[in-house]
């Protein structure tokens, strides 16, 4: 029944299934980073329906990736003008913006998808916006937001947030104690628990003597990420009640 009108409302499906084909093998070719064939595809696929804002925002993905953002650009502007409430077109589209250092856009665009759908990417690049702009506490805060996610967006949030804030609060990344051994020496244990390396450390260590507290520097050159660092201290065990550490200042290492 009604065949002739099925046919009619669906003629338009017919004749573009082609193009989602094509627009498929470019999608795969994408993810596999064969990105001249992927645009082949993608264009092959625009010929034939220029109306779709996926093939227009595949082909903006390919140009982010090959770094020619302005070409990017110019895609995710077709794609968002034929679908303006997919968050990654706005998404993207703040990428290639920011690498072209247009921050007044890059935020709009990212805080518009953000708006549409929060993502850790998004977050981390406003993030790294606000640094540049020399605000570390809206930089944190947007790091922080990024770091709740898991996977590789997270952990790139993680290490960001970490290397903004161990100069000024190392002791949130940088564990230490002093302990004794199996010979009764002092040992300074400092931990890393920042998500990556650590040079430069600085450390206090302050000795409970029968005269009062003394206290002592030391210096480690470096700690890798997740890495425990032991050190001697030159103490005489007859002449110390116990002592204790803490972090003066750190160099994260991105």
């Amino acid at each position: 029944l009604g065949g002739p009108t099925f046919a009619d409302a669906t003629a338009r499906l017919r004749r573009s299934a082609p193009a989602y084909a094509q627009y498929d093998e470019a999608l795969a070719l994408y993810q596999q980073n064969q990105l001249d064939a992927a645009l082949n595809r993608v264009n092959a696929a625009l010929r034939q329906e220029n109306e779709e804002a996926l093939f227009h925002g595949l082909r903006g993905a390919i140009r982010l990736r090959q770094q020619r953002y302005v070409d990017a650009i110019t895609n995710f502007d077709r794609a968002t003008a034929r679908d303006p409430e997919y968050f990654t077109y706005y998404l993207s589209r703040g990428i290639a913006y920011a690498a072209q250092r247009q921050t007044a856009a890059a935020k709009a665009d990212l805080n518009r998808s953000v708006n549409l759908l929060p993502t850790a990417t998004a977050y981390q690049h406003l993030g790294e916006i606000a640094e540049a702009e020399g605000d570390r506490e809206t930089a944190g805060r947007f790091y922080a937001q990024a770091a709740q996610s898991s996977g590789a967006s997270g952990q790139t949030a993680l290490v960001s947030l970490a290397s903004l804030e161990i100069p000024s609060r190392p002791a949130k990344y940088i564990k230490t104690q002093v302990q004794r051994d199996e010979r009764q020496r002092f040992v300074l244990q400092v931990v890393n628990q920042a998500p990556l390396e650590v040079r430069d450390i600085k450390v206090r260590v302050e000795v409970n003597t029968p005269n009062g507290v003394r206290s002592l520097d030391t210096r480690l050159a470096k700690v890798g990420a997740g890495e425990t660092h032991l050190m001697v201290l030159q103490l005489d065990p007859s002449q110390v009640n116990g002592a204790r550490a803490y972090p003066l200042s750190a160099v994260p290492v991105r």
